[in-house]
């Protein structure tokens, strides 16, 4: 084809189906990347969670003490 022919529907329909597939090759890429980063990220998160969770029964623990220090009846020493 030189470059003064027209272009025809067949060539446009060539370039639409090229482009269309690396469309979903620039797509699997991406997906696949931000597959990897969403991994590391819940990893991460989990990490904090069971952090905040420990957190969470270490101060439960010392709600308790308190709490018993506070309804335990109090007694002057003799």
């Amino acid at each position: 084809m030189a470059d003064s022919d027209p272009i025809t529907k067949q060539d446009l329909q060539d370039v639409v189906r090229e482009i269309k597939v690396l469309v979903r090759e620039v797509q699997d890429v991406l997906l696949t990347h931000f597959r990897a980063q969403m991994k590391a990220h819940d990893l991460r998160l989990d990490g904090c969670e069971s952090s905040d969770a420990a957190l969470l029964q270490r101060l439960h623990i010392l709600e308790d003490r308190v709490l018993n220090l506070e309804v335990r009846p109090r007694t002057r020493p003799s």
